[in-house]
């Protein structure tokens, strides 16, 4: 589809951060924050964003895997990457946990994490 790798990269950086965004956002409409919870969301998020940006440090020190591109990084990971991941590991799994076991959420996205790492290799460098 894309022949550039760097339409490729932009493709993937843009997917995965409009792609949480707009669950994030659907499960807004579907059942806002109760009042009190605001907070508690955007503590979670905060603790998503350094506990995924130090993992990312680990993985890349240990070799498992880097990125091909040096712009836009935080924890050396390209920040709209981390904050995709931290609205899926974060928000999410606490505004679908009332429909959803909390275990199967994480399972879910564990799973999802393996099947699409993999299919983001002009970004994302596996070893």
């Amino acid at each position: 589809m894309f022949e550039n790798p760097d339409e490729k990269i932009a493709l993937i950086r843009s997917l995965s951060i409009f792609g949480p965004m707009s669950l994030l956002a659907l499960g807004g409409v579907i059942s806002p924050p109760k009042e009190g919870e605001s907070g508690g969301l955007f503590l979670s998020f905060l603790w998503g964003i350094c506990s995924l940006g130090l993992l990312n440090l680990g993985a890349q020190h240990f070799g498992f895997w880097e990125f091909n591109t040096t712009q836009s990084l935080l924890f050396g990971t390209p920040v709209d990457l981390l904050i995709g991941w931290a609205i899926l590991w974060s928000l999410l799994p606490m505004l679908f946990k009332k429909w959803i076991p909390f275990f199967l959420i994480v399972l879910g996205l564990g799973i999802f994490d393996l099947l699409i790492m993999p299919r983001c290799k002009a970004l994302l460098l596996l070893h």
